[in-house]
């Protein structure tokens, strides 16, 4: 048997189910209840180990918008994923923090509403910052081993302690994709590389800047 172990609704337009399973791990189920689509939203956990220095807060992020493998729920579809064992909470709770829609609406927190955007906003700004690096120093670096160091060193100039998650996330991510490709494939050309990289990018952004900005992000 299974059982019901909370239910929390964000307005009327999500919904999550928090159902406890037999091996007590704990199935999270959300549900799009609007009339268009949920291309993003974030799941709190409280098994979580606090970090204040990394600004951790328990968050899932799903997001059809970033994320190739995570895909838009449409009007009445489901997502559920399945959290357990745990280790730091004997009885975690799951809440829908935010979730947003095609049609620029969104429900949640502030806070959470505007973190889930602003985690698209630093996928573009990151990537510019990670491509701007490239281009000057391309053409004074020696070798693929020192263009490597100085894009590696670039990447941790750019965050710290401090910076909030979604900005630092969002930086490690740009520069280490462009690191790793450039690492992994010795026999070509750094700048073609870049060129894939940029071209992908490109249609990552067009999605996000194609999204209608929800009334929250805009709350000063």
């Amino acid at each position: 048997m299974f059982s019901t172990s909370g239910l929390v609704i964000a307005v009327d337009l999500a919904t999550l189910t928090d159902v406890v399973s037999p091996k007590n791990t704990h199935i999270v189920t959300v549900k799009n209840n609007s009339n268009v689509l949920l291309t993003g939203m974030i799941i709190k956990n409280t098994d979580y180990p606090p970090n204040p220095a990394q600004g951790s807060q328990g968050w899932f992020y799903y997001d059809s918008i970033l994320s190739q493998g995570q895909r838009a729920l449409a009007p009445g579809e489901t997502f559920t994923i399945e959290y357990g064992p745990y280790t730091f909470s004997p009885q975690p709770e799951f809440s829908l923090e935010s979730a947003v829609f095609s049609d620029g609406s969104a429900v949640g927190s502030t806070g959470a509403v505007k973190a889930l955007w602003n985690r698209r906003l630093w996928r573009i700004k990151a990537y510019e910052m990670a491509f701007r690096d490239f281009d000057v120093n391309v053409s004074v670096v020696k070798d693929r081993v020192e263009l490597l160091a100085v894009l590696e060193k670039a990447k941790r100039a750019n965050y710290g302690p401090d910076t909030p998650r979604e900005q630092r996330n969002a930086i490690m991510a740009a520069y280490d994709t462009l690191i790793g490709n450039i690492r992994d494939n010795p026999t070509i050309d750094p700048s073609h590389l870049l060129n894939q990289i940029k071209s992908d990018h490109l249609k990552t952004q067009q999605k996000i800047l194609s999204q209608k900005v929800p009334a929250q992000v805009l709350t000063p």
